[in-house]
């Protein structure tokens, strides 16, 4: 069962950093597309947001599971936020729009996603914890390798 834990930790970390990886994806576009006049610095504003949100989230995960009744409910929710974030920036009108619900509102989720997930294996194991927190941080870089290219393209055929 620990091994389970593992890989749907490792799958959560690979969606959630992925996701937030690939955000120079969505720079480029911004920039060279939907925000042309918008200095460059803000549009790189929305990525640190992203992540400044995330580790500002993360130590009050642990305390929100205890609180809602486990840590499954707070890293649902945490994927939940970060879906309803990323919905609605897609009918972002302005780059504070983006700043807001890219930026803020996804950091959060994935702050209260990737936190959790990346504890929870431990109790599982006492010989091979490290190899099992090593899996599930794997997840964070092999998102991004599979997110952005992924993301492009979608971009380019989707819209």
């Amino acid at each position: 069962l620990g091994w389970l834990v593992v890989a749907s930790s490792f799958v959560a970390v690979f969606c959630s950093y992925g996701f937030l990886n690939s955000y120079g994806v969505y720079a480029e576009l911004y920039k060279n597309n939907l925000y042309k006049d918008t200095p460059a610095a803000v549009i790189a504003l929305i990525g640190t947001l992203q992540v400044a949100f995330l580790n500002a989230t993360g130590p009050f995960a642990s305390p929100l599971s205890s609180l809602v009744g486990g840590f499954k409910i707070v890293i649902a929710m945490g994927g939940v936020i970060m879906g309803l974030g990323m919905i609605i920036a897609s009918f972002a009108k302005s780059i504070a729009m983006l700043i807001i619900f890219q930026g803020i509102v996804v950091g959060i989720g994935a702050g209260l996603c990737i936190t959790l997930c990346v504890s929870v294996p431990a109790p599982w194991f006492t010989k091979r914890r490290g190899l099992a927190i090593g899996i599930v941080w794997s997840g964070s870089g092999l998102g991004g390798v599979a997110f952005a290219p992924m993301t492009r393209k979608l971009m380019s055929t989707v819209g």
